[in-house]
């Protein structure tokens, strides 16, 4: 919603991105610092305890109205998703940090069609969903993620 609201107002679009990115940068840093009180240290390995953490953060979140059923499910989906995203020893031609994760919203879809897909997705509604019967090759795709 700062985004939102931000544009509405009568300044020059270079000035919001460039303080909401300053904005950005200070609060990365102080997450990021051993100052943090809100950092804490985690088992990924132990499943409960971050079905826990995550069940945590979902409950917080009243305006879901997620009942116990859809909480846990989707707390095992977004671990899922996460440990999709750690590099595994095996991944030593890829930089060891973590993949990103994009999360798309469908509004009155129900909680249990919630599902990890891998690869690129690119949300095109628009788009007619015949199937066609040729086959594609050496098919190439560019992908531009641009802020704002």
């Amino acid at each position: 919603r700062l985004v939102e609201s931000s544009v509405k107002l009568d300044v020059p679009r270079s000035v919001i991105v460039e303080v909401l990115s300053d904005a950005q940068d200070i609060i990365t840093r102080y997450l990021t610092s051993d100052t943090c009180r809100w950092r804490m240290k985690v088992n990924i390995g132990d499943m409960k305890t971050m079905l826990c953490l995550v069940k945590g953060v979902l409950g917080t979140k009243p305006v879901c109205r997620l009942s116990e059923k859809e909480q846990d499910f989707l707390s095992t989906v977004l671990i899922k998703a996460f440990l999709q995203s750690v590099p595994s020893p095996h991944d030593s031609y890829r930089t060891q940090s973590l993949k990103p994760i994009q999360f798309l919203t469908c509004e009155g879809r129900p909680v249990s069609h919630t599902k990890i897909i891998n690869g690129v997705l690119i949300e095109a509604p628009e788009l007619p969903t015949y199937n066609l019967n040729t086959a594609v090759r050496n098919l190439k795709v560019a992908l531009y993620n641009v802020s704002m």
